[in-house]
């Protein structure tokens, strides 16, 4: 199946699971007065019944619990198939191709990076590819899992891929301050300083295995006003692609466009020549 085809049904999909999602809405939040008024009513036409009298009354009870419960998590899933819904509907109408849950095959290249390398087990969906402005990307909602069992912590963020986009650059990951010490030893454990930045070497820890060159591709007031605009960035160049991502936070398919231009223009300036 091409990636038109496939992009097609994905969507299709997509559009069943939002209307069997809101039938059983109704049915739901239906049982809920329903499963109290009905079994209640049968319960005293049949009263001088007593088996039957306390069946009526014990499903009176468990009933509209069962129907409140189910309210809530199909309105949880109404939730994320409308998201899921607005971002296919971007990738449809910028013609790129969409997978709701792609094979691992399609995104597993993000568990070699260093900022995800520690996950133990990761996962994808609402999956984008296709060019913006000439550049091939890859933009999903990815999770990963760190640790196992009552200690692991759990991270899903929409990431975007520009391929080959900073390519000559040195390998590095940028993160908000506190959040890449779990990296941090890698390196090290030292943060990188950009000469004359000091509120950006207190927002975030800069790390990597050549640092002048690094700290010499930041060296652009422009760079790090775009990085000082959103306290929640995080990045890595890996191989001449540039990763780029909100620290465990999903972007609305509204975002997505004013997200790759950002990114974009990062990468621009990451080029530079030394």
């Amino acid at each position: 199946m091409d990636f038109h085809n496939r992009t097609a049904s994905e969507v299709a999909g997509i559009r069943r699971r939002r209307l069997l999602t809101g039938i059983l809405l109704g049915v739901f939040i239906a049982l809920m007065p329903c499963g109290f008024a009905v079994p209640c009513g049968l319960g005293i036409a049949l009263k001088h019944i007593q088996p039957m009298f306390t069946v009526f009354g014990v499903t009176a009870v468990f009933l509209p619990v069962i129907g409140l419960g189910g309210t809530i998590l199909m309105m949880l899933d109404r939730s994320r198939y409308a998201r899921s819904w607005a971002i296919a509907q971007f990738a449809v109408e910028n013609q790129y191709s969409f997978v709701y849950t792609p094979e691992v095959e399609l995104f597993g290249f993000l568990d070699q990076i260093q900022v995800f390398s520690e996950g133990n087990t990761s996962s994808a969906a609402n999956f984008i590819q296709g060019k913006y402005k000439k550049r091939a990307f890859t933009l999903m909602d990815y999770s990963y899992q760190v640790g196992f069992g009552q200690y692991s912590s759990a991270y899903t963020q929409t990431v975007v891929v520009l391929h080959d986009a900073v390519e000559g650059a040195p390998n590095f990951v940028l993160s908000p301050r506190g959040w890449l010490d779990r990296f941090s030893e890698m390196f090290g454990g030292k943060s990188i300083e950009v000469p004359d930045a000091k509120q950006f070497n207190k927002a975030f820890v800069l790390a990597g295995m050549r640092p002048s060159d690094i700290a010499a591709r930041f060296d652009s007031d422009e760079l790090l006003e775009l990085c000082l605009e959103d306290p929640t960035l995080a990045m890595e160049a890996y191989r001449g692609d540039l990763i780029v991502f909100r620290d465990n936070r999903l972007l609305h398919a509204r975002d997505y466009k004013d997200f790759l231009d950002r990114a974009m223009m990062m990468a621009r300036l990451l080029r530079r020549t030394e």
